[in-house]
């Protein structure tokens, strides 16, 4: 596994015509060990939706292939929330795992934030994606909260942790 940026990955904002091949990385992706089930049955037909517009993407790309996206979000739509972001999912698919996507998306995500005026960038990861966790702590990510119960997935209890980092 590397921490280092990728050169032959690019990053870009999505578009809308990126709806199928996300689609599947999505669904290739998560597991009940890193995401909810209940959002990502093999019935669902869309990627993107009003509350998960394409330009809240940042979308990796290799040899023209999606390899990965973060969803970045800002965490308060108000003023005295001004300049905090949340990144609201990032997803590798299986077969680039461990190859630098992850660092390279992160490493976008905080270019990104920088140049709209942010100065924080929140997350959450479960418990129980150990990988995840370990790479936003590499990043610099620091546990800011820890919610013991949080979630019930597949009749399992599942902790969240909150995870922060100024910028």
């Amino acid at each position: 596994m590397t921490d280092a940026v990728r050169q032959d990955v690019t990053v870009r904002r999505g578009v809308l015509e990126d709806e199928a091949e996300l689609l599947a990385l999505d669904q290739a992706a998560w597991s009940p060990e890193s995401g909810f089930p209940s959002l990502t049955p093999p019935e669902r037909d869309s990627f993107f939706s009003e509350r998960s517009k394409p330009e809240y993407h940042l979308v990796a790309l290799h040899d023209e292939r999606i390899v990965g996206y973060a969803k970045l979000v800002e965490r308060y739509p108000i003023e005295e929330g001004a300049g905090v972001f949340a990144v609201h999912g990032l997803a590798v698919s299986p077969e680039a795992r461990g190859l630098g996507i992850g660092s390279t998306l992160m490493q976008a995500v905080e270019d990104e934030v920088r140049r709209r005026g942010g100065r924080k960038i929140c997350l959450n990861v479960f418990a129980t994606n150990t990988a995840a966790r370990k790479l936003y702590e590499r990043q610099g990510y620091e546990v800011e909260g820890h919610s013991r119960a949080e979630f019930v997935i597949n009749g399992q209890l599942i902790d969240d942790y909150s995870l922060a980092k100024f910028i």
